[in-house]
């Protein structure tokens, strides 16, 4: 085999080889590791205060244990970020449970941020069980159950 033979042929192997690991590259971003990139985005939207961005992991069809819906939520998080700024979060996904429409992530958490009027530092720690629901543009945020500080739960009834 003459040398523009061989070196056609070692070119056409290592684009083959390239073709295939990307393929398997490709389908190995599965459904547990888009839930867990969700879970991580919606987390830097809440630092970022960006309302757009964390409603965008939403599922229109939201609705939790106290018949909140999106718009709710939204609400909520808009009071929470006039009232509070320097909002950082510390998170560990404990479980995915995943199903072929459905799933549940556990995200242990703990989050930092600090009272605007009195200037004043504030933790809460806790878990959140976030229910996801697989719709046409992906996965999105169902209904989440949260167990913390019940300092929290308050700032919904002032929001």
């Amino acid at each position: 085999m003459d040398n523009k033979k061989q070196g056609f042929f070692i070119l056409v192997i290592l684009s083959g080889a390239l073709v295939f690991y990307l393929a398997v590259r490709f389908l190995s971003f599965n459904d547990e590791a888009r839930l867990r990139q969700i879970i991580y985005a919606a987390t830097l939207a809440v630092e970022q205060e960006n309302i757009l961005k964390g409603a965008s992991f939403i599922s229109e069809s939201y609705e939790d244990k106290s018949k909140n819906k999106k718009q709710d939520i939204v609400k909520i998080a808009e009071g929470i970020f006039k009232k509070f700024d320097d909002i950082k979060i510390d998170i560990r996904l404990k479980t995915v449970g995943l199903e072929k429409r459905e799933s549940q992530v556990v995200v242990l958490y703990k989050c930092y941020f600090k009272e605007l009027k009195r200037d004043k530092n504030f933790s809460d720690q806790g878990k959140l069980k976030v229910h996801f629901i697989k719709e046409n543009a992906g996965w999105r945020i169902k209904s989440f159950e949260y167990s913390g500080f019940q300092e929290i739960m308050l700032w919904q009834g002032t929001a």
